[in-house]
């Protein structure tokens, strides 16, 4: 590893053990109206290898993302949240999202809005979908990452319109305007899955998971690709970080299973912002701390406004 990424991951790691950017809230909901995919996917007949850059020949995950840019924020369970639901968005909408975005900068400029998913002092990724359940969210065209808490948003203005900026020529200057154009996206359902066989049934079945590792004194920080394989012996009591698991497989040489995931560090981390974690072993307890997953509005409903019910304090937009 050289010097550049070493010095990167101390100072990550000073941030970690001072701030973890995952807090897990007490009895965060579900909502859950479909059967679970580990009561209708047969586990054992599942495929030694899947991986949702390669479906077929066909990539539908989106691109790797930085929470450290512009600046530190610890955001990694919004990056985490966001990611799957996009990457998920962009497989049920047979590729016609255009791997769009979700923003990231949604959940914290609407920090205080019940149920409140977090902050750049850290949150939790299962919050972050009831949240969307609950007021939908924009694309990353709409609301681009900053790396800061809350914003400020004109009077009178519904959540939706808050949600997305654009510029517009008045007395020939250009200015930022609030708008409710745009699409928002919803959430249908979004529940829990816990160890192996419920994570690998649930990715197969409808596509990447919200996760957790524990990763501040365990080599994930520093982690280059070398070995091409992270594990760990160690036993973790908690987690500390959100990551997105989008399949598995086995080494062909070893024959050691894994995890593979994405990361919120950008693409100088990793295999190129990507990770392979040892699978079956509980390692960073990713395993054993419960992964979130959330089943998006279709794509037509979203760009025609019916991504999200129109509720008390929230406008669903009209196109």
């Amino acid at each position: 590893m050289g010097a550049t990424r070493v010095r990167a991951a101390v100072a990550w790691l000073h941030v970690f053990v001072a701030d973890a950017c995952f807090k897990p809230a007490a009895n965060p909901p579900e909502f859950v109206i479909s059967p679970r995919s580990h009561e209708v996917i047969d586990v054992a007949a599942l495929p030694t290898q899947f991986d949702w850059r390669d479906l077929n020949g066909t990539n539908y995950v989106t691109a790797v993302r930085n929470q450290q840019l512009p600046q530190f924020c610890g955001s990694c369970w919004a990056f985490s949240a966001t990611s799957a639901l996009s990457d998920r968005l962009y497989f049920a909408s047979g590729g016609r999202s255009c791997g769009t975005t979700l923003a990231p900068q949604v959940l914290l400029d609407f920090k205080a809005l019940p149920p409140s998913a977090g902050s750049c002092d850290g949150g939790d990724q299962r919050l972050a979908y009831e949240f969307i359940r609950l007021h939908g969210i924009s694309d990353e065209a709409c609301n681009p990452y900053r790396g800061l808490d809350g914003h400020t948003c004109e009077e009178g203005l519904s959540e939706s319109a808050c949600m997305c900026k654009v510029q517009v020529l008045v007395n020939r200057k250009w200015i930022y305007k609030f708008t409710e154009a745009g699409p928002r996206f919803g959430v249908v359902e979004h529940g829990r899955v816990l160890g192996e066989a419920q994570m690998m049934a649930e990715i197969f079945r409808r596509g990447p998971i919200a996760c957790n590792v524990h990763a501040a004194d365990s080599g994930f920080i520093p982690y280059d690709g070398v070995p091409e394989i992270l594990s760990s012996d160690l036993k973790f009591n908690h987690t500390d970080h959100a990551v997105e698991t989008l399949g598995w497989g086995e080494d062909s040489q070893s024959g050691l299973p894994y995890w593979i995931g994405k990361n919120s560090f950008g693409t100088a981390w990793g295999l190129a912002g990507f990770f392979k974690l040892r699978r079956g072993r509980d390692d960073l307890k990713m395993e054993s701390s419960g992964c979130a997953w959330a089943v998006p509005t279709s794509y037509d409903d979203a760009i025609h406004g019916r991504g999200v019910q129109s509720r008390t304090g929230f406008t669903t937009i009209m196109m």
